[in-house]
């Protein structure tokens, strides 16, 4: 209700009613294509920054068996990433305009991040894929552990389809403030650097280390300056059963982040 009352104030404080639209002889609204001819008046690119705001966790990517009593209890296994600080290069195309005051472009964020990745159960216990035997189902294992911490930094790349309003909608747009509502894909690949001090190989965990998350975001742009916050869209409550055979709920296939960005150019 909050974000809805911002928006409507925000709205109406551009001067709506008063800007308009660019409009044509005939009093319709001037509506323009993406033209390789004057690409640089439908580019715009940014440059951001996150700290301390970017938090992912992927789908669940296995099983770990916790045997307890004789009972087998599977725990979902999740890739975790928490970034410390990640830089984003984004270049937005704006496919059309409709007059100056609005826009829809094609927005393709690349970010690289310092992060810490773990792969490991919600209560906390570490998976690996290393092979269990028969001799080792017989005593009662079902998963070999090792340490959580899977590795560190990672990189996105993500494609965005906007619909921008007032400032940064178009190249000659002169309102001191403008909205974007974003919705998309973000392909997340964690780790970049495997946790070397383990002796951790890529190739012991293929099929572990990216996802896709479908997300939207939400943009605020004063002048030069944008601010982003982008969040996953389909999070799932995955249910499971702890060692004491009691229910459990967590959220899996989330994501979270919070930049602020800066125009490049003009």
């Amino acid at each position: 209700m909050k974000l809805r009352v911002l928006v409507l104030l925000l709205f109406f404080s551009f001067g709506f009613h008063q800007h308009g639209f660019s409009q044509n002889s005939e009093g319709s609204t001037s509506v323009y294509f993406l033209s390789f001819k004057h690409f640089k008046s439908s580019f715009r690119k940014e440059l951001g920054f996150s700290f301390l705001s970017h938090y992912a966790v992927s789908p669940v990517m296995a099983e770990y068996n916790l045997v307890a009593s004789g009972v087998s209890y599977p725990q979902p296994v999740f890739n975790r990433l928490f970034g410390v600080f990640a830089m984003t290069y984004e270049p937005q195309f704006r496919l059309m305009e409709l007059g100056s005051n609005m826009s829809i472009s094609l927005d393709l964020p690349i970010t690289g991040a310092l992060s810490t990745v773990d792969l490991r159960t919600r209560s906390g216990i570490s998976y690996s894929t290393e092979e269990v035997t028969a001799n080792d189902i017989s005593t009662g294992i079902y998963a070999k552990e090792r340490s959580s911490s899977l590795g560190a930094l990672n990189s996105e790349l993500g494609a965005l389809l906007s619909l921008n309003l007032f400032q940064g909608s178009t190249i000659e747009n002169t309102n001191g403030a403008g909205l974007s509502f974003s919705a998309g894909v973000n392909y997340i690949t964690a780790p970049l650097m495997m946790n070397f001090l383990e002796g951790y190989q890529r190739s012991d965990y293929q099929g572990m280390l990216s996802w896709a998350s479908v997300v939207s975001r939400l943009g605020l742009r004063f002048g030069r300056v944008s601010m982003y916050y982008m969040i996953g869209v389909n999070p799932t409550r995955v249910i499971y059963f702890g060692d004491m055979g009691n229910e459990k709920r967590t959220l899996s296939n989330t994501y979270n982040r919070f930049s602020i960005s800066f125009r490049l150019g003009r």
